[in-house]
């Protein structure tokens, strides 16, 4: 099982874990988490294309110079 964690324009965090072949969204933050069913990640992205991905998803929210990044394990989740 791969799970990776994204900052999402410092605003929210989104895991993306692959499970059964596709990738599964959860919202994290302050020790609770939701599933993001609003979130579609197509089931072949690879590893290194899904913070494009999800900036293509929320570039609504983004501010000029804000990114997504994906973050380190240990990382809380909580912004």
């Amino acid at each position: 099982m791969t799970r990776l964690r994204f900052d999402v324009y410092g605003r929210f965090v989104v895991d993306l874990e692959r499970r059964d072949g596709r990738w599964c969204a959860t919202y994290v933050g302050e020790g609770r988490r939701r599933p993001a069913e609003d979130v579609r990640v197509p089931a072949e992205a690879t590893e290194e294309s899904l913070a494009d991905h999800l900036d293509v998803l929320f570039h609504e929210y983004a501010r000029p110079g804000q990114v997504v990044r994906r973050l380190g394990q240990g990382h809380a989740g909580a912004l």
